[in-house]
């Protein structure tokens, strides 16, 4: 008998299709934040690290989730500063506050479909790769309307580790089994 349906976020409850240019927004103001200017040169090579960063991150044999902090940092060293941590948490934010509202969009019919999978006593869940801080994906699933449709989400950022791991499934579980 089936008790727990474990569902992807992106590009199976939500449409993915607003990423890119949330990124790149987040990138130009993560930009202004650590250099005191817009520089669409700087934000077009944080849009690239950080797409670099989520692929070394899907081949990594351990499949460790990208730690946004440290993206930031280290593109800063190499951009040849070293920011402070206030100004890290200010990015971390900025990015976060571009992708929740922007970056995704329910698909047509998944609301209904969680709704109907509840209606028949099923434990939903969300496991999803993401390397944004909680409170961002959580604001977004509320957004979204997906929240209160779901009875629990994990997310690779909270983990430190990305689908395929273990370590992820096991915290989903250990979610939908209390």
């Amino acid at each position: 008998m089936i008790e727990v349906v474990l569902f992807d976020w992106g590009g199976t409850l939500s449409d993915v299709s607003g990423q890119p240019a949330a990124l790149h927004e987040g990138a130009r103001r993560v930009t202004e934040i650590l250099f005191g200017r817009a520089d669409p040169a700087l934000a077009q090579a944080l849009a690239l690290a950080a797409m670099d960063a989520e692929s070394r991150s899907a081949a990594d044999p351990s499949h460790r989730e990208v730690d946004l902090r440290n993206l930031l940092n280290t593109w800063a060293t190499t951009q040849g500063m070293i920011p402070e941590v206030h100004r890290l948490d200010e990015a971390i934010e900025a990015i976060g506050a571009c992708w929740v509202g922007r970056a995704l969009g329910p698909i047509p019919g998944a609301l209904d479909t969680l709704a109907w999978l509840r209606e028949r006593g099923l434990r939903l869940g969300l496991v999803s790769n993401v390397w944004l801080p909680p409170r961002f994906c959580r604001q977004e699933l509320t957004r979204q309307g997906l929240e209160p449709r779901l009875d629990f989400a994990v997310f690779s950022s909270q983990v430190g580790y990305r689908k395929p791991s273990p370590a992820i499934y096991e915290a989903a579980l250990k979610e939908a089994f209390p």
